[in-house]
């Protein structure tokens, strides 16, 4: 009997060390070709993370912002504390949170559809599509954890009928589900889409046990001590989080062209059919496959949802549907919705796995050249969108080109110039600043996004700096190259690495730049 009882758990743990594997295999694969970048966003939050670490900083949300829960960072700060701070434990970090959804969804998949659709399901995450891992290992602060807290709560969504169904309690769970449903909500409002799901799961299962006073109770108590950073931060502020633009909705006027990109875009991207950062279809006919794909996970889920063998399928089936749904639903009325980078559409991957396993595991029941062919179209989708990825490490977008630029050896040049504060476009300045390990700050300066002002002390010790230096490329470098010979301002000029250095500017003219923190205009 002994070793009847743990033959099950040695499968399980066979199954968890080979999706393991292979997670990591395409995580280290992707990112040992360039595929996935480290730029500033990924620096702020390591910097965010050292102020955590070594200053006991203990900010609500995300730097420059009112809104990105710093759930992500705590965790980082704690990686900090056992591994160097660096790009690479940066990405060692994000791929155990990467690894822990991957996990999450294969026991998701498992427990409604059986252990062959668990395993397909995973496998689907494991090896790709590419957005997944883009995203899931820059993560940019919140994405990963996103994902990796909404998957929990699916889980326990299912875990919770089953249990409701069985005749047991479950106050205990219920608790649980409302406080990982608070931690979704403190790091990002997208996560409202759990409220569709938990709706869907209640509706198609034990709808009166779900509605116990004692656990809706539990359930909203916990709510609110998950997301207990956010109502009290906004508490403070007079409910800043509400008025961000990030929550703007969109007008419904561009309802159709939205529609079009989500399926243009957002899907295509999702789905590995074009490139987040070219927006290429991976290979001809890739975005009619990626459709097609789509259609048979929505015709699978709506068909096991009125013919599933058990209740378990049929309820699971409700919840990855509504999943489907909800996620694009939500993100089609949200005014800073880009569909060209599909962020906001991310926990989709938590309806499409584990419809995907399914799917594949009911064919291979009935016809397995059905499986075989489901399973080599996903892989198609998968690693033609791996390949077709572009190299993104050390390279700088200028002037709508990619242009190499390794911002190691920018920090080289910069100490060997002794220049230890600096204004930069956004897109080098905090990345410069954690690279260097502090010893150089930057700060951002520019037009648009790249003068965007995230790390408000470091932006103070530029400003205090009797001598800073500029680091610009692209438009803002032209603009203040006019400016510096329209006004014949005396300085030096060194490029490297895509940019230029301008340093030895006058203290009148470095105080008039820093009047408006901007390049002045020049003149005709």
């Amino acid at each position: 009997m002994g070793s009847l009882s743990r033959h099950p758990r040695k499968r399980l743990a066979a199954t968890a060390a080979l999706l393991a594997l292979l997670t990591a295999a395409t995580a280290g694969w992707l990112d040992a070709t360039g595929r996935i970048p480290f730029n500033s966003d990924q620096s702020i939050i390591s910097l965010m993370a050292l102020d955590i670490l070594q200053k006991g900083a203990h900010p609500v949300f995300c730097y420059g912002s009112q809104y990105g829960g710093t759930l992500e960072p705590h965790y980082l700060a704690a990686v900090f504390s056992v591994l160097k701070p660096s790009p690479l434990a940066y990405r060692l970090a994000m791929g155990l949170l990467v690894l822990a959804i991957v996990l999450v969804v294969w026991a998701a998949a498992r427990s409604c559809y059986g252990e062959r659709a668990g395993l397909f399901a995973g496998l689907y995450l494991a090896l790709g599509p590419s957005f997944f891992f883009y995203k899931g290992l820059t993560s940019d602060g919140a994405y990963a954890s996103l994902l990796l807290v909404c998957g929990l709560a699916l889980w326990l969504l299912l875990a919770i009928e089953r249990r409701l169904a069985a005749g047991s309690r479950a106050t205990l769970h219920l608790a649980l589900l409302g406080w990982l449903l608070g931690l979704a909500w403190w790091i990002l409002p997208i996560s409202a889409f759990m409220a569709a799901a938990g709706a869907a799961a209640v509706v198609a299962g034990a709808t009166r046990a779900w509605l116990a006073p004692r656990g809706v109770a539990a359930l909203l108590a916990a709510f609110l001590l998950g997301g207990l950073p956010w109502w009290w931060r906004n508490l403070q502020t007079g409910w800043a989080s509400l008025k961000a633009p990030e929550l703007a909705a969109a007008p419904i006027g561009g309802l159709t062209a939205r529609l079009a990109s989500l399926f243009h875009d957002g899907w295509s991207i999702l789905l590995g059919a074009s490139s987040v950062t070219t927006g290429e279809a991976t290979f001809p006919g890739s975005r009619p496959l990626a459709w097609a794909v789509l259609a048979a996970l929505i015709g699978f889920g709506l068909v096991s949802l009125r013919r599933g063998p058990t209740p378990a399928p049929r309820h699971g089936s409700a919840v990855f549907l509504t999943v489907l749904v909800a996620v694009p639903c939500l993100a089609l009325f949200v005014a800073r919705t880009d569909f060209a980078e599909p962020r906001y559409l991310l926990p989709a991957y938590l309806g499409i796995a584990p419809l995907a396993g399914g799917l594949i595991a009911a064919l291979w029941e009935r016809r397995t050249a059905g499986a075989v062919l489901a399973i080599a179209l996903l892989l198609v989708l998968n690693f033609g969108s791996q390949i077709g990825s572009p190299r993104l490490k050390n390279r700088l977008r200028i002037d709508g080109k990619w242009v190499e630029s390794d911002p190691r050896k920018v920090v080289h040049r910069l100490r060997e110039r002794a220049v230890d504060a600096v204004y930069a476009s956004y897109w080098v300045a905090y990345r410069t600043t954690f690279l260097s390990s502090g010893k150089v700050i930057a700060s951002p300066f520019g037009g648009a996004e790249r003068g965007l002002v995230r790390h408000l002390d470091h932006q103070a010790f530029v400003d205090r700096h009797p001598a800073p230096a500029f680091l610009l490329y692209g438009p803002d470098r032209s603009r203040f190259e006019s400016y510096l010979s329209r006004f014949r301002i005396p300085h030096r000029r060194e490029s490297f690495e895509g940019l230029t250095l301008f340093s030895g500017l006058p203290a009148e003219a470095v105080a008039r730049i820093r009047s408006c923190n901007c390049i002045p205009d020049a003149g005709p």
